[in-house]
């Protein structure tokens, strides 16, 4: 039975897929560029950036936004600046 059970599991994961989470946005030398890396999670007080504290709600509703918030990037002088957090609209296709 074990072995059935990790079979179908098997089967059945090959059909799933992750969602892609919304970049952040860089602007670097004029250009709008997409920053999947997040720069805010080797922020100290990193648990004070939540939705809940930063947009007084519970933030996004949906898989492609776990972080709760996009952040605007830019990079002037050799030094990165946070311009933004904002909590993103739902985009249908």
């Amino acid at each position: 039975m074990k072995t059935l059970l990790t079979f179908l599991l098997l089967l059945i994961s090959q059909f799933l897929y992750a969602t892609a989470q919304i970049p952040d946005i860089l602007i670097y030398n004029g250009d709008t560029l997409l920053l999947h890396a997040v720069p805010l999670n080797s922020f100290p007080d990193r648990d004070k950036i939540t939705p809940q504290n930063l947009f007084g709600s519970s933030g996004c509703t949906y898989t492609a936004c776990w972080r709760g918030y996009v952040a605007t990037w830019e990079v002037i002088d050799d030094k990165l600046y946070l311009n933004s957090i904002e909590m993103p609209a739902i985009q249908l296709l």
